[in-house]
């Protein structure tokens, strides 16, 4: 799968766009539209790109247990290098290491809830003054479609062409 992504300040250039490619077989997931007037996008039963989809929560999650398992490491090596686990045990120390790891995981989650998904942050200026991103997923046998897609809306800006994961 391939994604490629186009810029355009005109919501009713992305309707068309939308309906244009639904009309020719498109399936409605393949096409999202990234953009900060959500009521915009309501008003032209436009598909907006899900929260979780925005969002950089899997990657900050990711980040968080990384650094949760080193700080839980850490706690474990220091506890038994300092002898004290031979006068209390592991109990403790393994409860707060498996407590401390996943209370980051956690707060790397609720932080990457908040961020725009690192993947998408390039668009973040163009967003802010008003602009949209409409977001196409397609195997290559579609991609006759969208550029003819693109010649047929000069107001669709060519922004990116990625791997889809």
């Amino acid at each position: 799968m391939e994604r490629e992504f186009f810029i355009c300040d005109n919501p009713d250039v992305m309707q068309a766009a939308r309906q244009e490619l639904v009309s020719i077989g498109f399936d409605e997931q393949q096409i999202h539209i990234l953009s900060q007037d959500e009521q915009a996008l309501a008003r032209r039963r436009l598909l907006p790109l899900h929260r979780l989809q925005r969002s950089n929560m899997l990657y900050s999650s990711a980040a968080g247990a990384l650094i949760g398992l080193l700080l839980a490491t850490l706690l474990l090596a220091v506890s038994w290098l300092s002898g004290v686990v031979t006068s209390i045990g592991w109990l403790p120390f393994v409860l707060t290491a498996v407590a401390l790891a996943g209370l980051l995981t956690w707060e790397g989650g609720l932080w990457g809830l908040g961020q725009l998904h690192r993947h998408l942050r390039h668009f973040e200026r163009q967003l802010r003054r008003g602009f949209h991103v409409l977001i196409i997923d397609y195997p290559p046998q579609q991609r006759a479609y969208i550029q003819a897609l693109a010649e047929h809306h000069p107001q669709l800006a060519v922004a990116a062409i990625t791997a889809s994961h």
